[in-house]
């Protein structure tokens, strides 16, 4: 359901992937990182929460900072769109795509209940 959230965003021109090594030069790309999971302190075997981190990858070059301004919050709208989704931070960094390539990112937090 996030891959789905996250291809209605239309200026994510190399689309959305779980593959960091699938992220091309040149496109602004959303890349799901798997999730990291918690389990409830007292109760049954099963997770009870789920935080996953959103890479948004634009190209390395002097436009990279405006094109994370712009395209973060149309990708917080349409992650929050779908009620199982909360987004609780959001940080820029680098992103190691393969090799000795970074890419400068936005690192959206998403939290699910389960």
């Amino acid at each position: 359901m996030l891959h789905a959230a996250l291809a209605t965003v239309e200026a994510l021109d190399g689309g959305v992937t779980e593959d960091p090594g699938s992220v091309v030069w040149g496109t602004a790309t959303a890349m799901i990182a798997p999730p990291s999971v918690t389990w409830g302190s007292f109760g049954g075997s099963e997770p009870t929460e789920a935080s996953v981190i959103v890479h948004l990858v634009v190209p390395f070059d002097e436009y990279a900072t405006g094109r994370l301004y712009d395209l973060v919050e149309p990708m917080v709208a349409a992650i929050e769109g779908n009620s199982l989704f909360t987004v609780s931070s959001a940080s820029p960094g680098l992103l190691q795509t393969g090799g000795n390539t970074q890419l400068p990112t936005y690192a959206i937090t998403v939290d699910v209940g389960l």
